[in-house]
């Protein structure tokens, strides 16, 4: 998900003016220092402040992170045990701060009787896709599946 840096929080966060500190993620750190260093090219193009946006890499370094006085808000995509345990760093803190996370999303699925009247197949072979891209980590992954009853169901 290395991929996902130069959007949302990241985006959002040098659009208020607030420098940025991302660590990398250790499954993908060359991907990630790549897109860093293009984000590092765009700060630069758009006339930024130098050092507005900083990656660090590093296993444990994320919890030293949190604990830093100079951080005053994290973002975090990633497992629910990961997000609870930098929410409580976060909280312990003598100045808690804030945790935006994105954590084991449900993301439901809805699936119509028509939907599979005409496409059962297909849905079939989507959901398998979704399931299993990126060894069913990607946070669009479905959680829930809630079928209509309807022609077809059985056998879908």
């Amino acid at each position: 998900m290395a991929f996902s840096t130069a959007g949302g929080d990241t985006a959002s966060a040098l659009a208020a003016g607030c420098p940025v500190v991302v660590k990398a993620h250790p499954g993908h750190m060359a991907t990630a220092e790549l897109t860093a260093e293009a984000i590092v090219r765009a700060v630069v193009r758009c006339g930024l402040p130098g050092g507005v946006f900083n990656m660090i890499f590093g296993t444990d370094i994320g919890a030293e992170l949190v604990r830093h006085p100079a951080i005053q808000a994290v973002g975090f995509t990633g497992s629910l045990a990961g997000g609870k345990a930098l929410y409580q760093l976060a909280q312990q803190r003598p100045q808690p701060i804030p945790l935006f996370a994105e954590m084991s999303a449900i993301n439901p699925l809805i699936i119509l009787p028509q939907a599979l009247q005409t496409r059962a197949e297909a849905l079939a072979n989507e959901l398998v896709a979704s399931f299993t891209l990126g060894g069913g980590q990607f946070c669009t992954r479905p959680g829930l599946i809630l079928a209509l009853r309807g022609a077809g169901l059985e056998r879908f």
